[in-house]
């Protein structure tokens, strides 16, 4: 996915690049739930 500012390229984002990124979110999430869970 081209990365455009106005009409200039600046940079392409991956579809791994995507997946990784809410791959993070997700870990992230899940270790504040289990956080939450072990302590509730």
């Amino acid at each position: 996915m081209p990365v455009l500012d106005g009409k200039k390229l600046i940079g392409i984002v991956s579809i791994g690049d995507v997946v990784k990124s809410r791959m993070g979110e997700l870990e992230a999430e899940q270790q504040q739930l289990q956080s939450y869970i072990t302590q509730g």
